[in-house]
């Protein structure tokens, strides 16, 4: 098998993170592993590993043909067998396979919001699903979605995993100590309620005022970024909630902080919530998604939009060390038994060569 992983750029953020884990994984696995991205390059770029082919494509419009043929005639030259769209790449990877009619498609359907689509978007889905030979599913909601509304039924739940390879990872200095540090590890989109997060946390620095919190993510200053700064301002946080943006290598934050938040109000399965468990952080998380089948008992969860939840569970959690520590390696062990790399892989390896 050869097998080609498509995003649609290279810019710090979960689906991006899984589609270059994907390739590094089937580095050793396959044939050939390769990673296309077609809109953008970005951090992740260097997180790519030798063994893995790369191409850009610098696609500039939906419908690029001159992108579409630069994809198609390198599949073709190279015997490409497997095309792995992830996300919104889909629509590209149809236009590729209605020209090489061999090539097995695969879209991995990260979003938790997918669901919620309407209008002309759902109806494109629709269309392009009739060329999916798979599809992978982060979360259960997400798989018994996709079987009821699009044409493709070979859909498999496929979690999203993190290896446990050691890295290196240079320390960081931060403000405050460690035991009262929070991150949240997320881009700053509107699904990812940062706000809501903020609002709680403005509550618990009146209780714990050496509190820190890390917001740890690509920040695309617009109108979403504008409002949350302006609220940290106004609100005098600007020694206690910190903008870091995006990182290359976020595990540096995460090795320095006791506690990892997810405060969003849709989700598939966050990779963020995985690699909080790999770096041994109590975690708190609202309700959505995959987030309480992941955690189970080894960690506290609160209602999406529910601040005074959010705020008792950081406060249970920064006022006693000691069951930080105890979630902290109670979580660690889950992603480890579970969602680690080599308890997925078989699984994917097995429908990749079901599509043959």
């Amino acid at each position: 098998m050869k097998v080609m992983q498509l995003i649609d750029s290279l810019a710090i953020g979960g689906a991006e993170r899984m589609a270059v884990t994907y390739a590094n994984m089937l580095a050793s696995e396959v044939e050939t592993s390769y990673l296309c991205a077609s809109r953008k390059e970005g951090a992740l770029k260097n997180t790519i590993n030798e063994e893995v082919s790369y191409l850009f494509l610098g696609k500039k419009r939906t419908l690029d043909l001159k992108a579409i043929q630069k994809l198609s005639e390198y599949i073709k030259k190279e015997s490409i067998t497997h095309l792995h769209a992830h996300g919104t790449s889909y629509f590209l990877g149809t236009l590729v396979k209605m020209r090489c009619r061999d090539l097995k498609l695969i879209w991995h359907n990260h979003h938790g919001a997918s669901h919620q689509l309407k209008g002309v978007k759902l109806q494109i889905l629709k269309w392009c699903s009739r060329y999916f030979d798979s599809i992978f599913a982060v979360n259960n909601t997400l798989k018994d979605w996709v079987s009821a509304t699009l044409k493709s039924k070979a859909v498999s739940f496929v979690p999203n995993f993190v290896s446990f390879l050691e890295s290196k990872t240079p320390p960081i200095k931060l403000n405050g100590v460690k035991e009262n540090r929070l991150v949240y590890l997320a881009n700053l989109r509107e699904p990812k309620n940062h706000l809501f997060l903020c609002r709680a946390f403005e509550q618990v620095v009146l209780h714990i005022p050496n509190a820190k919190l890390y917001l740890v993510g690509t920040d695309f200053e617009d109108a979403y970024s504008n409002e949350l700064k302006g609220f940290i301002e106004s609100h005098q946080l600007l020694n206690h909630i910190f903008i870091v943006g995006g990182v290359q290598n976020p595990d540096s934050y995460l090795n320095e902080c006791a506690v990892g938040v997810i405060a969003s109000s849709s989700e598939g399965l966050p990779m963020s919530l995985l690699e909080y468990g790999r770096a041994g952080l109590a975690v708190i998380a609202t309700d959505v998604g995959q987030c309480a089948e992941v955690i189970k008992e080894n960690g506290l969860l609160v209602e999406s939009n529910n601040q005074v939840e959010m705020q008792k569970a950081i406060l249970d959690l920064l006022q006693s060390t000691t069951k930080q520590q105890r979630l902290g390696v109670d979580f660690k062990q889950r992603v480890k038994q579970q969602f680690a790399e080599d308890k997925v892989k078989e699984d994917i390896i097995r429908i990749y060569k079901g599509l043959v």
